[in-house]
């Protein structure tokens, strides 16, 4: 589906490129989602390398194909710094950032986290060759108040991807284990029943293929293995942020970036 005919992109990304494979495959992405909302890239690279700089910003304009515009921004320093800094400065909508290569085992379960944490708008980590996006996952349980589902639907209707919205049901009794139909939750006057039935309707009203999930268990375990299981892409979840002992916290957002395969899109407020 094409992006909506308007007279001057409404969003901006910013774009962390690499010279890398990686940073090839996040400005792929990039490319993508930029032709799909309409939105102009900022790419930023941040490298002490001035050669490595010139081919990082290289690598993205070709990976990226045509978009409505583009800006470079360069700054030396540590990701888990500077990028915050630079991205909550500029007031973008969209941070996207590559996995770090032959560290992501590392990096996705402790510096990828600490740097999404302190950024105060969507982000997304690019994981895979895949140039598109095809097979979504919109995660609901510990989404607090930030909901995924709206990001997933946009995102699956003007790309035309397959979505399916999955909720985790850590409470239940023991002889309802086992995926529970949205009638079964209504009956049980089950608290997530009306939300789930709302995101099939809106499913449907938008054209999206795809479908409502649930699952029973604890719920990063049971994100981690529908996303096995499922083989998707993307994944969406909310930001669920608390504070414990002056410490901010994403729970389920970290847990699922340092665990899952592909591409996870952190949602905090998503424009329509």
């Amino acid at each position: 589906m094409k992006p909506p005919d308007d007279a001057a992109p409404r969003r901006r990304i910013l774009l962390v490129v690499h010279d890398s494979p990686e940073g090839a495959d996040a400005a792929a992405i990039a490319g993508h989602l930029a032709r799909l909302l309409s939105a102009s890239v900022t790419m930023l690279s941040l490298t002490h390398s001035f050669d490595r700089r010139i081919r990082a910003y290289q690598r993205a304009d070709e990976a990226m194909g045509e978009v409505p515009a583009r800006e470079r921004l360069s700054a030396v320093g540590l990701i888990e710094w500077e990028l915050p800094r630079i991205a909550n400065a500029g007031k973008y909508d969209l941070v996207v950032l590559a996995r770090l290569g032959g560290l992501d085992a590392l990096t996705g379960r402790l510096l990828v986290p600490l740097t999404v944490r302190h950024i105060h708008t969507n982000v997304l980590l690019v994981r895979g060759k895949r140039r598109t996006i095809q097979n979504v996952l919109a995660c609901t349980a510990g989404s607090g108040a930030s909901d995924p589902v709206d990001a997933a639907i946009d995102l699956a209707q003007r790309g035309g991807a397959r979505l399916h919205v999955l909720h985790v049901l850590s409470h239940m009794p023991l002889e309802s284990e086992g995926p529970l139909e949205i009638g079964q939750l209504l009956e049980l006057e089950h608290p997530a029943a009306q939300a789930l039935a709302n995101a099939e309707r809106a499913l449907r009203a938008r054209g999206v293929q795809g479908g409502v999930r649930t699952r029973v268990g604890l719920v990063v375990e049971e994100i981690v293995q529908e996303v096995h299981d499922g083989g998707y892409d993307l994944v969406v979840v909310g930001s669920h942020e608390s504070t414990r002992g002056g410490r901010l916290t994403l729970d389920v957002a970290d847990y699922v970036i340092g665990h899952v395969p592909s591409s996870v899109l952190v949602v905090r407020a998503w424009a329509p």
